[in-house]
C-alpha cells in the first residue's frame, strides 16, 4: 500500500511540474442551497473540489458537498468542464476573466430524514449542471462565483409536496497547484508574429499564394509553420505558408527548400524528446510538400530540438518549422 501511495504521489508531482502550464486546481467554496418548492428551506453548504484541465478548453472536476442544517446530508459529483471563455475567444476582451460550464452527475446521501415528504432516504443519483465565473487575481489564485442546479432530488410523487430541483449559489477560490500559470488563462498571442532569425533572400516574393511580377520586388522572407504545445499537427495558417512555398517551387523548379524543425525551450522535457518532436514537425511539412507535388529530392530536412534563443515569453514562436528557399 505504501508503494502505491508513493507511486501515485510521484506521478502527480511529475504531472504538475512537467507541463508548460499548470492544469490542476483546488476549489473550496461556501454558499446556500435552495430546494425548489420549499420556500422555507435555505441551507448553507460547504464544497471542496479538484479540477484537471486537459487543455485550455476542456477538463474534468470532482467535488464533494456537505449541507448544513440537514444532519449527515452529503453529495459528490463528477463533471465535464468546458472553458467557455477560451472556446469563444474571450481573451480578445480580457485575459483575467472566463466562464466554466460543467455537466455531470451528482450522488447524494441523507442518513437521517427530517421530513420524509421532502427528501428521499439514503442515496440518489442526479443530473447536475454548473456555471462558474472566474476572475484571475494572480498566477496562483482566482475568485470564483458559481451557480449549480441538481435535478430530481426527490421523486416521491405520492407526496403532497413534490420537490424536483435544488439550486446552489457559492463563492470561493480556485487555487493553482504548481508554480506555472494555469492553462485556464493561456490565450492566443494577438501581437504580430516577428521572427528574429536570419532571412533568406530569394528572387521574387510570394504574396497571397501567387508569384508576383519580377518588377514588384527582389526579395522575400522565409515562411514559418507554427505548432501548438507538444503538437505536430499543421494548422490553417501553416497550410497557407506551405502553399506559398509550393507555388514558388513550382514556378522555379531549379530551387530547393530546407525545412528546419524546432521545439520550445522549456526546462521540463528531455533533449531526446525535443529532438524527436522537432524532427516530427519537420517531417509532417516534408510529407505535405510531397503531397502537393514537390519531389523529395528538392526538400532538405533538418531538426534542432530546443530553440535556445527563445525565452519563455516566446515559446509560441519557438514551436515552428522554418521553410527556407535556397
Amino acid at each position: 500500500m505504501k508503494k502505491v501511495i508513493l507511486t501515485t504521489f510521484l506521478m502527480l508531482t511529475s504531472l504538475i511540474y512537467s507541463q508548460e502550464y499548470s492544469r490542476i486546481t483546488i476549489e473550496p467554496s461556501i454558499g446556500i442551497t435552495q430546494i425548489q418548492d420549499v420556500a422555507s428551506f435555505a441551507f448553507a453548504n460547504y464544497n471542496i473540489g479538484g479540477r484537471y484541465m486537459l487543455n485550455n478548453k476542456f477538463g474534468v472536476r470532482v467535488s464533494a458537498t456537505y449541507t448544513d442544517n440537514l444532519e449527515n446530508y452529503y453529495s459528490a459529483n463528477i463533471q465535464g468542464i468546458v472553458n467557455v471563455g477560451r472556446v469563444l475567444n474571450f481573451e480578445e476582451f480580457t485575459k483575467a476573466y472566463t466562464i466554466l460550464l460543467g455537466v455531470g452527475g451528482d450522488y447524494t446521501y441523507l442518513h437521517k430524514i427530517h421530513d420524509p415528504k421532502i427528501f428521499r432516504e439514503n442515496s440518489n443519483f442526479h443530473l447536475m449542471t454548473s456555471i462558474d465565473n472566474l476572475y484571475k487575481i494572480n498566477n496562483k489564485l482566482a475568485l470564483k462565483a458559481s451557480l449549480n442546479v441538481v435535478t430530481g432530488i426527490n421523486d416521491l410523487q405520492e407526496s403532497d409536496l413534490y420537490t424536483t430541483n435544488s439550486f446552489g449559489i457559492n463563492l470561493g477560490v480556485s487555487y493553482t497547484l504548481g508554480k506555472k500559470d494555469h492553462i485556464d488563462w493561456s490565450v492566443k498571442n494577438m501581437d504580430p508574429i516577428i521572427i528574429d532569425s536570419t532571412k533568406t533572400i530569394i528572387e521574387k516574393p510570394v504574396i497571397n499564394n501567387y508569384i508576383t511580377k519580377e518588377t514588384d520586388s527582389n526579395y522575400s522572407q522565409n515562411e514559418y509553420v507554427f505548432f501548438d504545445n507538444n503538437e505536430s499537427e499543421i494548422k490553417a495558417t501553416g497550410l497557407n505558408a506551405i502553399s506559398k512555398i509550393v507555388n514558388y517551387l513550382k514556378a522555379y523548379p531549379e530551387k530547393e527548400v530546407t525545412l528546419i524543425g524546432y521545439a520550445s525551450n522549456t526546462d521540463n522535457t528531455t533533449v531526446d524528446y525535443d529532438n524527436a518532436l522537432s524532427e516530427k514537425r519537420a517531417q509532417v511539412i516534408f510529407e505535405k510538400l510531397s503531397e502537393l507535388g514537390i519531389s523529395a529530392g528538392r526538400i532538405n530536412l533538418e531538426f534542432r530540438g530546443k530553440d535556445a534563443d527563445k525565452i519563455k515569453s516566446s515559446f509560441d514562436f519557438a514551436r515552428r518549422v522554418e521553410l527556407i528557399i535556397r
